[in-house]
């Protein structure tokens, strides 16, 4: 498992850690939320957290300097989740049809047939056409 940084944290939903476990396959997320009733930025549970800048440069540290971090507040990151208005979906009725009955299963076959042969009798006046066409 590794743990994200804070800055990566969901803000708007609470979430106070955000960690990563490696399975055979895939990268598993796990959240951490803390359950809170209101949709402001809870100050409380994120205090200001080490940014992404540092605070030194590597020869200041290699040179034995110790400062603190610098430290970002993740209220910037807050987003307010946006309130969604009920919208009832409508049902609409279906319609059963009733079952045909064999005559209609007939005439249903032969306009099918009847387009089919349109259909072949088409393609055989576009391959007529094709080879005028090459000549």
């Amino acid at each position: 498992m590794a743990m994200r940084p804070k800055t990566a944290c969901d803000v708007g939903s609470c979430e106070v850690v955000s960690m990563v476990k490696a399975c055979k396959t895939i990268l598993e997320p796990i959240h951490f939320c803390v359950p809170r009733k209101s949709e402001l930025f809870q100050d409380d549970i994120f205090p200001d957290t080490p940014g992404p800048d540092p605070s030194m440069s590597a020869s200041e540290w290699l040179g034995g300097a110790n400062k603190p971090a610098i430290k970002i507040s993740l209220e910037g990151g807050f987003v307010a989740k946006p309130k969604t208005e009920f919208k009832p979906t409508v049902v609409k009725e279906v319609k059963e049809e009733k079952p045909k009955t064999e005559t209609e299963w007939k005439q249903e076959v032969e306009a099918l047939n009847k387009r089919v042969a349109y259909l072949e009798a088409e393609i055989a006046k576009k391959d007529a056409r094709i080879k005028e066409l090459e000549n």
